[in-house]
């Protein structure tokens, strides 16, 4: 760990160690960091993101109601944890390729609250998501993100679910 990163907080993480579903033995500080993004969705502990995105961080696509930078973000987190306060984001199969890192994830959780106009629905969703994480003085300061938001949408009901049984478990996925 460099001087830069201990002052940040951020952890050494073990041989061996697992972390959800990722085997972290062998990556490097930045899968480690992109695997550590995923966390404060889960655990709704937002400032961690501080030692993670750099503070000219750009989300892409941002969503509309999110504001920029890394505070848009714990905004976003905050505002998701509202609605699905069960959710998990658990990333799998971290690759590393020069400044960038990508992360294949799946996400879960339980509507509880409004969505998008829809009233809490008690329904539970699974989605899988693309990110990858560009890399910069040892944080993240760019991020892409492709996420199933279709099936996630069909599976609480606030759009119709054309796939029928297709949308979840995603067999092909396991």
């Amino acid at each position: 760990m460099n001087a830069d990163t201990a002052a940040r907080g951020a952890h050494e993480h073990p041989p061996g160690r697992t972390d959800g579903a990722v085997a972290v033995e062998g990556l490097t500080e930045n899968g480690w960091l992109a695997v550590k993004f995923h966390e404060p969705f889960k655990t709704g502990d937002v400032d961690a993101l501080d030692g993670i995105l750099h503070p000219a961080w750009v989300n892409r696509p941002r969503n509309p109601q999110e504001g920029p930078g890394p505070e848009g973000l714990k905004g976003t987190i905050r505002s998701l944890r509202s609605v699905f306060p069960a959710l998990e984001i658990v990333p799998e199969e971290p690759i590393e390729a020069g400044d960038k890192v990508i992360t294949r994830s799946v996400g879960t959780g339980t509507q509880r609250g409004e969505f998008l106009g829809l009233p809490a629905t008690a329904k539970r969703m699974h989605f899988r998501a693309i990110d990858v994480h560009r890399f910069k003085d040892g944080r993240i300061v760019e991020s892409w993100h492709g996420q199933d938001y279709y099936g996630m949408l069909a599976q609480i009901g606030a759009i119709a679910n054309v796939m029928a049984d297709q949308i979840d478990p995603y067999p092909g996925w396991r």
